[in-house]
């Protein structure tokens, strides 16, 4: 059995007294053997994505607490091991009875209204191709090593496809291009995602590039009209890697950090670029109508499960973006 194979090597090799356990190349070595006979993805990611990945893992799990069945489950899943992340959680509560519960008071008909435009998750393909193959064996497809489709199969489209591929980048183009020319925007917010899916075979130039590039494309098509950026999971690599603030070295992410502040400071301010350097999140102060949106959509349960945001919101006129650090803030 696969898992109960992995659960022993995780056992030997979980206990950081283990001589071994300090030998980067012999832990990374488990691992590829633990992917490929796992066959979780073919035999040559799993080599890249253990290079890749194996300082960053190997740091955190010499800090780890897990057992090494928890370890396995949290990797693998509950037929592995069992991991909760609240069983070990005992959080003393005040004794302060909750509010009541008011309805949302739906607003007057003919409130003034607030267009809002949401970008996210534009996960651009530098190697997309055109004609490549759809259907291949990688996780990402419709790119320069995904071969050409075969005889009843389809290729990638000239836009995008709707299999394991990303966006190439002449539709990132096109779709910034029409949202610029769709009348009065009063902001907008973009909530990252920004590299393609290949997370086993990133460098850091990469995800500056594509963060560098599309940050060009919003400011070119989108003009001055004011953008609430928001990091997502894939724009550090390894991919989900964001170190707290006391990691410093090579393995911090301030290389990131620091490049956002700067590629974003013509949209955020001083104050807020502090916070993006330390907390990864910028702390913006917002219009006022800005806050009424996020009211409505924590709000709304069809919403909150579907992650729709509306495109129109009844709300107060849009102020000015204030450029003090007063008032509400994201």
């Amino acid at each position: 059995n696969g898992l109960l194979w992995c659960s022993s090597l995780l056992s030997h090799y979980g206990n950081p007294s283990h001589s071994t356990f300090t030998n980067a190349e012999r832990v990374a070595g488990v691992a590829v053997v633990i992917c490929e006979r796992l066959r979780l993805v073919p035999d040559p990611i799993c080599s890249q994505v253990v290079e890749l990945f194996k300082h960053d893992v190997i740091t955190a799990w010499i800090g780890s607490v897990l057992r090494p069945d928890e370890a396995c489950g949290l990797l693998l899943g509950s037929t592995c091991g069992r991991w909760d992340i609240y069983s070990d959680w005992n959080i003393s509560l005040p004794a302060t009875p909750k509010p009541p519960v008011l309805p949302p008071k739906p607003p007057h008909p003919g409130a003034p209204q607030l267009r809002l435009l949401f970008l996210t998750d534009i996960h651009w393909d530098r190697e997309y191709i055109p004609g490549s193959s759809a259907q291949c064996k990688e996780p990402l497809c419709c790119r320069a090593g995904s071969g050409w489709p075969g005889r009843g199969r389809r290729g990638a489209g000239q836009w995008g496809d709707y299999s394991k591929c990303d966006l190439p980048l002449r539709t990132v183009h096109s779709l910034l291009k029409q949202l610029g020319g769709q009348g009065a925007l009063d902001a907008v917010y973009w909530t990252g995602d920004i590299p393609a899916h290949n997370i086993w075979h990133q460098s850091r130039d990469d995800q500056l590039t594509a963060l560098t590039t599309i940050t060009g494309l919003l400011r070119q098509y989108l003009g001055k009209l004011h953008v609430y950026p928001a990091v997502g999971n894939h724009e550090s690599t390894p991919v989900n890697s964001f170190p707290p603030p006391f990691i410093h070295g090579n393995q911090s992410s301030t290389w990131l950090y620091s490049a956002m502040s700067e590629a974003w400071a013509h949209w955020l301010p001083p104050s807020a670029l502090h916070t993006l350097r330390y907390k990864l999140h910028p702390r913006v102060p917002l219009p006022r109508s800005l806050p009424c949106l996020l009211q409505g959509v924590s709000q709304n349960p069809p919403l909150r499960s579907n992650l729709q945001p509306p495109s129109y919101l009844p709300c107060p006129p849009p102020s000015p973006i204030p450029t003090s650090s007063s008032g509400p803030n994201l």
